[in-house]
């Protein structure tokens, strides 16, 4: 009964107080940011319909919701869902309405997720975190998703609002439990592969010739840096532990996930040195923001610049931004 007693506490306490911030909204940008730079830096009718052969929505009606997949709606003109998808990542990534643009965000990863011959993990995962945010989105009362909304005290909450409020925190946790679950997947299931197990997976990795660093200025460094026995093991072990610890960070209070978080972007990154994923980076580094992020307090964006006349100008930004100093 005490158990079920603190449940129903903090149930009420998440439809009392869950504040709307610009943690979640940074996600959604990233995440908008990293496909709108993959159609922008490459042909529609390469990414959908490699070397020109059959139709270009052949392969698009084999997959289940077919019917509103935006590349299969235009039929042959890739060029039109390329410029409206563009239109809307675009809406995405300033932040407007996402009440609105939710629903739109998702339907564009779900039909490049679904069409494009050329994929990585992020593609798939921003198509799933992108359907998990719908009910946040629908929920958020916000024009700019960069706004951090102040609960009005001694103002009573509605049963509506708090019905919003608790949709949104339990979108929110299944999100964090979605991710996590990622991470042990990926953490875990390297056991599995021998190269893995044995520490040299890393060296065969560099020296992918799709992936790995062949023909960049810094590949002869890598190449002698991962030869050593004991570097390369201790960089594919750790690769793996990290991963798990990433999992972990379920159990973990928020400033511990703080540093994880910093730690984690890190990690992405040095795969974009490693491996040029790039629009991988973005995705994770949203997925990171969506599990360990501020999502009480939000990101306080201030730098140290003193009553300058530009800070001014920022402060009447509808983006909500404070120009002082940078915290997260």
């Amino acid at each position: 009964m005490q158990y079920l007693k603190k449940l129903l506490a903090s149930i009420d306490h998440a439809a009392k107080d869950f504040r709307w911030t610009n943690t979640y909204g940074l996600a959604r940008s990233l995440m908008a940011l990293g496909l709108l730079i993959t159609l922008l830096c490459n042909d529609i009718a390469v990414l959908i319909h490699p070397l020109g052969e059959g139709s270009p929505s052949s392969y698009i009606q084999t997959i289940d919701l077919a019917k509103i997949n935006l590349f299969n709606l235009v039929g042959a003109n890739l060029v039109l869902g390329k410029t409206i998808a563009i239109a809307i990542l675009t809406l995405v990534l300033i932040g407007w309405y996402p009440k609105i643009t939710g629903i739109f965000h998702w339907w564009v990863t779900f039909s490049f997720a679904n069409s494009a011959m050329v994929l990585d993990g992020g593609d798939q995962i921003a198509q799933v975190l992108t359907l998990l945010l719908i009910p946040i989105c629908l929920a958020d009362p916000r024009k700019w998703h960069w706004e951090i909304s102040e609960p009005e005290e001694n103002k009573p909450v509605s049963f509506y609002q708090k019905s919003l409020n608790l949709l949104a925190y339990s979108s929110m946790l299944i999100i964090a439990l979605q991710v996590a679950l990622i991470y042990f997947h990926a953490g875990v299931g390297k056991l599995e592969v021998e190269e893995w197990v044995n520490g040299t997976a890393m060296f065969y990795w560099i020296q992918n010739p799709i992936f790995g660093v062949d023909g960049e200025p810094h590949a002869e460094l890598f190449y002698q840096l991962f030869a050593n026995p004991y570097i390369v093991s201790v960089i594919t072990w750790g690769v793996i532990v990290f991963e798990v610890v990433l999992f972990m960070a379920l159990l973990m209070n928020q400033q511990q996930k703080k540093r994880l978080l910093i730690l984690g972007i890190t990690f992405h990154f040095l795969n974009i040195v490693l491996f040029g994923l790039v629009s991988f980076f973005f995705t994770m580094t949203a997925a990171l923001l969506l599990y360990l992020g501020p999502h009480q307090t939000g990101i306080k964006w201030q730098m140290p610049v003193g009553k300058m006349k530009w800070e001014r100008l920022f402060s009447q930004l509808p983006l909500s931004v404070n120009i002082k100093n940078f915290k997260l």
